[in-house]
């Protein structure tokens, strides 16, 4: 596991959130439907769920929040692990399964559940993997409005089982100003260090934390990012 404290981080920021469009449920899940049925997205993982693969070997339950087309939960089936692939678009869940069909994978549950209603409830049918898990959270927590993700973290963090880990990538706010492949919607720009401050040191601490650019390089668009890695205690 690589470790590297707080006191190791320098970020500034004006504290002011900062979104690409309003917030609005309805209108992102057709965003992400028409995207997920319109386009054929790669299925090669991404650079994030190598790193976390291969800092998180010993643990066999990935819960992969936000899965998109399941590239990354697909990784993660392919070297054995097992997979709970959760997204909001019923789109993006129905290529997750059509892709699980086409390559045998039997290890991948695909659900879809809507985070901004996300409740202890919800996930308890889920126990089994949240005993000992990973929770894998790469480009999630930026497309959630700050009521959401601090819904996320409670829940999550009440959920899992001590030892259990949360792996997450997200844009930074110093991403907001660059320029974007995709069309605009809904994005909120995190700073990293806000963040952790938010995070309640008796649920979670913090194991690992990089800012930069050059992890979520994407053809010409280098996001800046920070990557994060918070384990129960």
């Amino acid at each position: 596991m690589i470790d590297r404290t707080l006191n190791e981080f320098h970020y500034v920021s004006d504290g002011d959130d900062i979104c690409d469009a309003p917030s609005n449920s309805q209108t992102e899940k057709s965003y992400w439907n028409g995207f997920y049925r319109n386009n054929l997205a790669t299925f090669v993982p991404s650079q994030f769920a190598a790193m976390t693969l291969l800092e998180m070997w010993d643990f066999d339950n990935f819960i992969d929040c936000g899965c998109g087309n399941g590239r990354d939960s697909i990784f993660f089936a392919s070297h054995g692990k097992n997979v709970l692939s959760i997204d909001s678009s019923g789109a993006a869940i129905e290529q997750v399964s059509m892709e699980c069909r086409r390559r045998k994978l039997t290890t991948v549950q695909a659900h879809q559940l809507d985070f901004s209603s996300l409740t202890e409830k919800c996930l308890m049918k889920y126990e089994n993997m949240l005993e000992r898990c990973v929770v894998y959270a790469r480009f999630f927590l930026h497309s959630l409005d700050e009521q959401t993700e601090q819904r996320f973290f409670d829940q999550m963090s009440s959920a899992i089982g001590t030892g259990s880990m949360i792996c997450a990538e997200f844009r930074t706010k110093i991403d907001s100003q660059l320029p974007k492949k995709a069309p605009p919607h809904f994005r909120r720009y995190i700073d990293p260090y806000d963040l952790v401050q938010k995070i309640n040191p008796a649920n979670l601490r913090l194991k690992y934390m990089n800012v930069g650019f050059g992890l979520a390089k994407f053809q010409e668009e280098d996001a800046h990012v920070a990557r994060i890695y918070l384990e129960k205690v």
